[in-house]
């Protein structure tokens, strides 16, 4: 049975953004996880929202030095109906991308007759929101500079400490549940938890990639049982990469980093 779900771009996108009160959010988790139609287009925009987090300007390149990694590369494998549904999470990314960055690739509209040559109809609804003037979309330059390459780009040093960590062996730390290494998070609010060997008091910073302190804590086990910490993503926080590390009164014991995009 076809979806009759209303305004479902615009759900998605709110629901991607934490921006539905914790009523509209069940409802709308009933609802997904029961339609396939709602729960493919939904991953689809999560996956295409990851995609642009990490490869910047690459993911919309599509000339013969483009990148493997672009939302366009695994479209001729997929077949018509699969095309169609991609159609209209083109339609969510779109809302998700405004609404996160306030700004859309130019070149988006070219691109996306790429998307589907076997449905006019879901074509002329792509290419009409992207046209559209009220959305104000702006050159791919701002959507480089709000992606990357400063605010995104990799601080070698810490590079070099996340290595560290998968080379080597933790005295100190089990595990690290959250965030996982890389993770694209899109909500104001970040949470920390990891276990640990001895129940020692440790330090909580989380650096931007120039290396400037945004936040430190001291994390304990008796204020914070099982070593869950959460940070609210203040206006110190802008969207780009962050290291975030562990430490006691001698040495850093984990190291580790995830991506933030915020409405801002």
């Amino acid at each position: 049975m076809k979806c009759k779900l209303e305004n479902r771009e615009s759900l998605i996108s709110r629901y991607l953004l934490n921006e539905l009160s914790e009523e509209e959010s069940l409802k709308f988790e009933e609802h997904y996880f029961s339609c396939e139609e709602c729960f493919n287009q939904l991953r689809a925009a999560e996956d295409a929202l990851n995609l642009i987090t990490n490869e910047g300007k690459a993911a919309f390149e599509t000339g013969k030095e483009s990148s493997s990694k672009n939302i366009f590369s695994f479209i001729p494998s997929l077949s018509t109906p699969a095309k169609i549904g991609f159609a209209f999470a083109a339609l969510i990314l779109i809302f998700v991308l405004y609404s996160v960055l306030k700004v859309s690739p130019d070149n988006a509209a070219d691109n996306q007759q790429i998307i589907s040559q076997d449905d006019n109809t879901i074509q002329q609804n792509v290419d009409s929101i992207l046209s559209e003037p009220e959305k104000q979309i702006s050159n791919d330059n701002k959507l480089i500079a709000a992606l990357s390459p400063e605010a995104f780009e990799p601080n070698q040093y810490y590079e070099e400490w996340i290595n560290e960590n998968v080379r080597s062996a933790n005295q100190i730390i089990d595990k690290v549940f959250s965030p996982a290494n890389s993770d694209t998070l899109i909500s104001s609010v970040i949470s920390f938890k990891w276990r640990m060997k001895e129940n020692l008091p440790v330090t909580l910073v989380i650096l931007n990639n120039k290396e400037e302190k945004v936040f430190s804590s001291i994390v304990n086990q008796e204020q914070f049982p099982d070593y869950r910490f959460v940070v609210n993503a203040n206006s110190k926080f802008k969207s780009g990469l962050y290291y975030w590390k562990i430490e006691d009164e001698n040495e850093v014991l984990y190291v580790s980093k995830f991506y933030l995009v915020k409405a801002e």
